[in-house]
């Protein structure tokens, strides 16, 4: 690897790391202030006199608005940023590999960059749990664009169902919609991470 190839595989991993870490802290500042506000409901609903009165029932409803909606769909968002930064990565991986492969476009959008990290990198991905994880929360991706979380009208709905299962708790189902908590996002997070890592290592040799 020459200096100008080093130091544009350097530049690369910075650049991931910190596009990454930039959603991670959207996510976090924003669910500050959504605490923030539904800290302040508490306060003033806790000084009501009156809990059935219109002030009361108002705070009321504008907290749960936070508790059971916003912050909710914070989390989806976070994970489908996530997801696209994923999938930009994945892209210029396939740009900067000595050994041009094409993307199998038979398949969904992460799942046809397997030739590039297989065949590319030449990354074993039968054993490589951080891809085998990234592959099936596609089918939790595709429910939340395709059918809006709306696991009935995926293809499968068994397999979301499955996951969510396996998910222990990660991941949730509310009135037949998918719900994606924090925590899952941190897993999404560790297996990126993971999968650059092992990527990274593989082409600096």
């Amino acid at each position: 690897m020459s200096d100008n190839e080093f130091t544009e595989k350097m530049l690369d991993e910075w650049a991931h790391d910190t596009n990454l870490a930039f959603i991670v802290k959207f996510h976090n500042e924003i669910r500050r202030l959504i605490g923030n506000e539904v800290f302040k409901f508490n306060n003033i609903l806790e000084k009501e006199v009156d809990p059935n009165s219109e002030t009361s029932q108002s705070y009321r409803y504008a907290k749960n608005l936070y508790i059971e909606t916003i912050e909710p769909n914070l989390c989806t968002a976070t994970y489908l940023m996530m997801f696209s930064h994923l999938e930009e990565w994945l892209l210029n991986i396939q740009k900067s590999t000595n050994r041009k492969v094409d993307l199998n476009i038979a398949k969904g959008c992460i799942s046809r960059f397997k030739p590039v990290l297989r065949d590319g990198l030449g990354i074993d991905l039968s054993s490589c749990n951080s891809w085998n994880w990234i592959v099936n929360t596609e089918n939790i991706r595709n429910c939340l664009l395709h059918a809006n979380g709306r696991i009935n009208h995926t293809k499968d709905p068994n397999k979301v169902k499955n996951l969510v299962k396996a998910s222990k708790k990660a991941l949730a189902i509310k009135n037949n919609r998918i719900c994606i908590s924090g925590e899952y996002i941190s897993q999404f997070r560790a297996n990126i991470l993971d999968l650059v890592k092992l990527a990274y290592n593989k082409q600096a040799i």
